[in-house]
């Protein structure tokens, strides 16, 4: 790594270490000598205002100190018996961080992009004629924020799908949205209560994160194939190796199921031999969009670098660029304004030098196609 490398890592990290010095949020206390009463009053009246304009609950808040919710009501109304001092360092160092994470909270309203389009397009395929569809869309490109908007708009059902998941359980999380007030029973029974809710129904129900599945998948095909109802799934190319069971004359899933690869159209910079004549994961205009949302300037340096980062997608796409965005800001508190050279340090202290580097080496080379 070059020295000049070197010295925008230190200099991102320094940045960010110096805003991370400045309290936002909370009280600075020192360690050793215990609070005052007057300390403790205004850490409460703080804590109070803080959480009604954020419209937090205590019970919220307690999840996130580890204390009981009746500890800190007690607290806030000055009758707790224990270590008043201990919850109230804790609470106020949650309020600092609370304060940093809404510092950094944008609106996330969904932007119209090519591949929010086309999402949008294969679910309403799927829908109209009744049939599944598998969706492979790169991380960070928006395809959760998608499936939600879709789920709301179409009175549909939404299940984000975890890594670890079983069957039974898959069936149990659809079971309670459609629901049934018992967690408990069997596949089989889950499986029965389900298909009589959906039957007849038409409901379309979207599974996000769907490259989790895993045998799972053959219970969306009962289900779609006995409650008559759509299905979307939408994750990583895994996907499609559930739903491609050709082999042997079986086919039973292949031919109920859409398979839109949005990887298969766009230009992916790292592999410029196989895929150099592919479209832009995004257009210039789309990414500019994207960041006027959020009331977020940046030169014309700035949002070229960010386009060409945001149409990796190896890299975490809108998601990557957003955070770098984020980290910037944060490092360069009060400017208005984002120029390339802030993307590069944030780039650096977020993804490591070498890997900032290989990132940058082939956005750059992304960038060449405007030139083009």
């Amino acid at each position: 790594m070059s020295e000049s490398q070197g010295n925008e890592f230190r200099e991102a990290m320094e940045s960010l270490n110096e805003s991370n010095r400045i309290l936002i949020g909370a009280r600075m206390l020192t360690k050793s000598k215990t609070l005052t009463q007057q300390q403790t009053f205004e850490i409460v009246e703080r804590f109070q205002r803080h959480i009604e304009r954020r419209g937090i609950s205590l019970s919220q808040v307690a999840k996130q100190i580890r204390y009981a919710e009746s500890v800190i009501s007690q607290w806030r109304s000055n009758v707790y018996k224990g270590d008043m001092d201990g919850v109230t360092r804790a609470v106020n160092d949650w309020i600092e961080r609370d304060a940093r994470r809404a510092e950094v909270a944008r609106p996330r309203g969904e932007i119209k992009t090519w591949c929010a389009e086309t999402m949008r397009t294969v679910s309403h395929i799927s829908d109209k004629h009744c049939l599944m569809a598998a969706i492979v869309a790169p991380s960070g490109s928006g395809k959760s924020m998608v499936l939600q908007a879709l789920t709301e708009e179409m009175r549909g059902i939404y299940i984000s799908v975890d890594p670890a998941i079983t069957a039974r359980e898959l069936l149990r999380k659809l079971a309670v949205s459609l629901g049934r007030k018992l967690e408990r029973g069997s596949r089989g029974l889950l499986l029965s209560y389900i298909v009589g809710e959906l039957r007849g129904s038409k409901r379309i129900l979207f599974f996000d994160e769907a490259q989790h599945l895993g045998k799972a998948v053959a219970y969306l095909r009962a289900i779609h194939d006995q409650a008559n109802v759509p299905i979307v799934m939408a994750g990583t190319a895994d996907i499609l190796g559930y739903v491609d069971d050709r082999a042997d004359g079986r086919g039973q899933l292949a031919r109920r199921t859409i398979v839109c690869n949005i990887m298969e159209e766009v230009y992916n910079a790292e592999q410029p031999g196989g895929q150099s004549m592919g479209r832009d994961l995004f257009t210039l205009s789309e990414v500019r969009e994207f960041f006027a949302s959020r009331q977020i300037k940046l030169t014309d340096g700035g949002l070229s670098l960010m386009w060409a980062l945001a149409c990796l997608p190896d890299h975490g796409t809108l998601g990557l660029v957003e955070l770098l965005v984020r980290l910037a800001l944060e490092a360069n508190r009060g400017i208005e304004v984002l120029d390339r050279p802030h993307i590069i340090k944030a780039a650096n202290a977020f993804l490591g030098r070498a890997r900032a580097k290989h990132v940058q080496t082939i956005a750059e080379r992304h960038e060449q196609r405007q030139v083009a």
